[in-house]
């Protein structure tokens, strides 16, 4: 089942930087329970399950638009935490044609308090967005990458935020690189979603799996 570590090391490497980092969670949603360790906050047209064929965390958003995040059970101890995530993400081939185009997965860190940091994936369209709430200077960050793959396919999406520098990814190549100073982004959450820019009642579905956080090593 998910859990918190505290003893594994591995090292994050982004583009040319590299960070030595101590995982603090990980969860391959091998089981029920694995998937119940994410609280849901995107209300009733939101569904979470689990995927016993595939184990695997499923996520359905029953109409658009809509977001769909899924909170992870662990935060920063104080504001404005250095964390890095990491989750494989894809939209499923179940997700309607029609909605497919602005349907993305997305991960998140510093959530709180309408604040935070966010990078989507727009698989169809290969095009990817780094956000920030409240926005600023620089943000969002939008652009197109050839890494990104598309419907069905995974991705492997990756989000640092270590000190004043915001780092995305996705499939090992860097996306974009944010210097960020804003003393208003104080949140300590960490959340995955699921979402679509769209206006439909079709579902939008995908899969998330081998989940972790780390933070740097001291």
């Amino acid at each position: 089942m998910g859990a918190l570590v505290g003893a594994a090391l591995v090292t994050g490497v982004l583009g040319a930087v590299a960070f030595a980092t101590v995982t603090v969670y990980q969860n391959p949603f091998a089981h029920r329970g694995d998937v119940r360790e994410l609280k849901k906050q995107g209300g009733k047209a939101c569904m979470r399950e689990f995927s016993r064929r595939h184990h695997r965390l499923v996520v359905i958003a029953k109409r658009a638009p809509k977001n769909c995040p899924l909170r992870l059970p662990v935060a920063g101890d104080q504001a404005r935490p250095n964390h890095v995530i990491k989750v494989e993400a894809k939209i499923s081939k179940d997700t309607a044609k029609s909605v497919r185009r602005r349907a993305y997965v997305a991960v998140s860190l510093r959530v709180g308090g309408k604040t935070g940091y966010e990078l989507r994936i727009f698989p169809k369209r290969g095009r990817f967005e780094l956000r920030r709430k409240p926005g600023g200077a620089g943000f969002p960050d939008k652009g197109r990458s050839g890494a990104i793959r598309g419907i069905g396919k995974t991705n492997t999406l990756r989000l640092q935020t270590f000190g004043r520098r915001i780092v995305a990814g996705v499939n090992g190549r860097q996306l974009a690189s944010m210097p960020d100073g804003s003393g208003r982004i104080k949140g300590r959450r960490v959340q995955i979603a699921l979402g679509n820019r769209g206006d439909s009642k079709k579902n939008t579905k995908a899969g998330f799996d081998s989940l972790m956080v780390a933070v740097p090593d001291p």
